[in-house]
């Protein structure tokens, strides 16, 4: 959670929403933005880091999220629950991006 409050700023929308944004939307910039996370979406919840543009920078199905068949059982040190430590990968990965493409 502190890795999320520092770096993150977290919001969640209901897919019509987007879908109907990427749309209906009188703002060319939120048009694009709702078309890039409509585009990026996957069943059944989508967690995405995001450039201010829209722009996908990595993302985490919530069946991926879930999956810890793979985590080695020693890897979760500073972790409670291996779905924690997939949630903490995914937002590290989205800082590694950002700090790359800039």
């Amino acid at each position: 959670m502190k890795l999320l409050k520092q770096h993150f700023i977290s919001s969640w929308s209901l897919l019509a929403e987007v879908e109907d944004l990427s749309v209906n939307s009188t703002d060319p910039i939120v048009r694009e933005i709702a078309k890039k996370s409509f585009e990026g979406y996957q069943f059944p919840v989508q967690s995405m880091v995001q450039y201010p543009n829209g722009t996908i920078l990595c993302s985490l199905n919530a069946n991926e999220l879930f999956d810890i068949s793979q985590q080695a059982s020693a890897a979760s040190v500073l972790f409670d629950d291996p779905v924690s430590l997939n949630y903490y990968n995914f937002l590290t990965e989205g800082l590694k991006k950002s700090n790359r493409e800039h």
